[in-house]
């Protein structure tokens, strides 16, 4: 569509043009061309704007003032109109350039007024002994360099500015350049004796050179314009570029050069015109707040990098929370003054708490230490407040300390803790805690069961010994009876220590899944009776009767016979050990739906129901027995045994005796796979 200026300047050039009639026409399909869709507008425009120009050159052969006179009027009511659009939106304008940009044109435009009135042949104002043409033309000169200058000036301007102070400038200016014309009469001459004079064509090469700086000025300041306000900026200095150069080469004020320059300048103001007040009418928004659009973009942008950033700071965050989680020690991050900022879940599973419980409270307070002699750890000794008060990097770690759980249980740590340094300052420390409770018991159990693995073994060594010295003595004196009874108790000490050997063997070799299966089908009452026939001797030492009940429906089933037999072995030797002189030993095995069960029944002293809990751990022997018997490895064993094959043990006891259990399904023992041993 086009808009007032463009209607008025048609409607002007059909009342003084003879093709007034077509114009006419070309008006009234102006006026029906929202029918047409976007592109079919600018092919129109372009049209339009051919038949302007065309009637234009039609009016300057008829009327070559007319043409000038149309020709700048359309241009001063441009420069007027975007002067009065940005004056009157100044508070709400965040670009400036158009502040600057927009007076300085209204100056430029009093003197295009005044270029029009002392055009040749207008006669309103002349200066006597002058050219006819040298005002107009100075005037001419003189609003070009405020346009430009303009352009360049505003261009550069960052801060908002006084529009009243920015007038007054340009007031000054304006004075100062009447002056030097009207008064002073110093401006220098333009144009004489019907020629461009050489100030006048080198003020024109300046002027093209300043007009093409000022639009690759505004090339490099692009992103501070609307998209399309900027495009119509840099067209319009350009096209003014060849209006300049084009007054370089006229003669005569009415000479073609001179029409192309002022077409040229007409092109160019309607550009501007369509770069300002129709998208200050059409798209308010874009034109006084393209800032603020480019603020929301930046801001978009900047959102978009920081939630990319926080994105990636998560999922680093996750990557790191993930790996702490993982760990098997418990981990605290904690400021330099024992406040905690994070625990991962082995640290919360072994303090009893959740994070939620210790964030934000103290260590010192949270976790009490002791030492190996009871007493509480001051604060200047533990880990963290040692590695911190050494002030640079360093590794503190002990070994010596424990704390009661919520449980009541002590709790024995290896505690290692190293200090936080950022920006080469202390800001806090991170300590790793280990349980090493398992590890001190495991080592506590190793000295003891090699403390007892050697008074086992150095007591049938000192007996031995001992016998052979009696024995050397007998021989001495020729007593067969008494050297035979001592040969046997050598060979009954040696019975018991390689029994204690193999008890050794065997339970490491369990703990160590490098006991080996070898399932077959068996008859277990079978095992059973001959393992009962072997221990006949011993039976009859003690004048034990055994009674035995074995289900005479008992199927064979998938089992280990050496597994078997050493089960049989520990519990039958258990019952002779602990029944008493002529007392009772009942074995039973039975069978019921789903399983086989073996019984060993005694009429000992039974177990003290305070320690029955302890009665399948290692090296355990009752408090009611003598303690020089046995190794308290057996029942161990037999438990370890019967987990790993499948089967199920308990036991049953009280001041009558002991009754144990060893339950199997009828499918037989169920084995892992085992690394076999030489």
């Amino acid at each position: 569509m086009l808009f007032v200026p463009e209607l008025v300047l048609l409607e002007s050039m059909s009342k003084q043009s003879k093709i007034g009639n077509w114009l006419s026409i070309i008006l009234k399909a102006e006026k029906n061309s929202e029918l047409y869709s976007y592109r079919s507008g600018i092919v129109l425009r372009v049209i339009i704007g051919v038949a302007i120009i065309f009637s234009l050159y039609m009016i300057s052969l008829e009327s070559y003032l007319l043409y000038h006179d149309l020709v700048e009027m359309f241009s001063i009511i441009i420069a007027f109109g975007i002067f009065l659009i940005i004056w009157n939106s100044y508070k709400r304008i965040e670009n400036h350039f158009f502040t600057i940009l927009a007076i300085g044109i209204a100056f430029s435009a009093i003197f295009d007024l005044l270029h029009v009135v002392t055009y040749k042949g207008m006669n309103i104002i002349h200066i006597a002994s002058s050219d006819p043409s040298n005002l107009a033309t100075q005037l001419w000169v003189i609003a070009r360099f405020l346009q430009v200058l303009t352009y360049i000036v505003a261009l550069f301007v960052v801060n908002k500015v006084s529009r009243w102070k920015v007038a007054l400038v340009y007031v000054i200016i304006s004075v100062l350049i009447l002056s030097s014309l009207f008064i002073w009469h110093i401006f220098p001459v333009a144009y004489t004796n019907g020629h461009l004079t050489l100030f006048k064509r080198i003020s024109e090469y300046i002027l093209s050179s300043l007009f093409l700086l000022a639009s690759i000025l505004v090339y490099r300041r692009k992103r501070e314009f609307d998209k399309s306000i900027y495009k119509l900026l840099i067209l319009s200095l350009i096209i003014t570029v060849l209006s300049e150069f084009s007054l370089t080469l006229y003669t005569d004020v009415y000479g073609v050069m001179n029409f192309m320059g002022h077409v040229f300048k007409l092109i160019a103001f309607y550009l501007l015109y369509r770069a300002i007040i129709v998208t200050a009418l059409d798209r308010p928004h874009d034109f006084l707040f393209h800032k603020l659009v480019l603020d929301e973009e930046k801001l978009k942008n900047s959102d978009k990098e920081l939630r990319l950033k926080n994105n990636l700071l998560k999922r680093e965050y996750g990557e790191v929370n993930a790996l702490l989680s993982s760990i098997g020690d418990g981990v605290v991050a904690m400021d330099k003054t024992g406040i905690i900022r994070y625990t991962n879940p082995a640290f919360n599973k072994l303090v009893g708490h959740d994070s939620d419980e210790l964030v934000n409270k103290n260590i010192f307070d949270v976790l009490p230490f002791y030492d190996e002699k009871d007493q509480p750890v001051p604060k200047s000794e533990r880990p963290l407040w040692v590695a911190v008060a050494k002030g640079k990097f360093s590794i503190v770690k002990r070994t010596n300390f424990y704390f009661i759980n919520h449980s009541g249980q002590q709790v024995n740590l290896s505690i290692t803790a190293t200090p936080v340094i950022y920006q080469d300052k202390i800001t806090g420390g991170i300590v790793v805690f280990r349980d090493t409770t398992k590890e001190k018991e495991i080592e506590r159990t190793k000295i003891e069961y090699i403390s007892f693995a050697a008074h086992q073994l150095r007591t049938p060594l000192s007996t031995i010994g001992l016998t052979m010295e009696v024995i050397q003595q007998e021989l001495s004196k020729k007593n067969p009876s008494d050297v035979s009874q001592y040969l046997n108790d050598i060979v009954e000490e040696t019975d018991n220590m390689a029994d204690t050997v193999n008890q050794f063997l065997n339970v490491t070799k369990i703990e160590a899944n490098l006991f080996t299966f070898n399932l077959r089908k068996i008859k277990i009452a079978q095992v059973l009776s001959d393992h009962i026939r072997l221990r006949g001797p011993h039976l009859e030492a003690k004048n034990i009767e055994v009674v035995t009940n074995f289900d005479p429906e008992l199927p064979s089933i998938k089992a280990d016979p050496k597994v078997i037999e050493m089960i049989i072995e520990n519990l039958f030797s258990n019952a002779i050990k602990y029944s008493k002189e002529g007392g009772k030993i009942k074995v039973e095995v039975k069978k019921n739906k789903q399983n086989i069960l073996i019984s060993v029944r005694d009429d000992g002293f039974g177990i003290p129901k305070a320690e029955q809990s302890k009665v399948f751990k290692k090296l355990f022997r009752a408090s009611n027995i003598n303690k020089s018997e046995g190794t308290g490895l057996g029942l161990y064993i037999v438990r370890m045994l019967v987990g790993q094959t499948g089967g199920k043990i308990w036991f049953e006891s009280n001041e009558n005796g002991t009754i144990f259990y060893v339950s199997y399904p009828l499918s037989g023992m169920k084995t892992k796979k085992n690394k076999k041993i030489s």
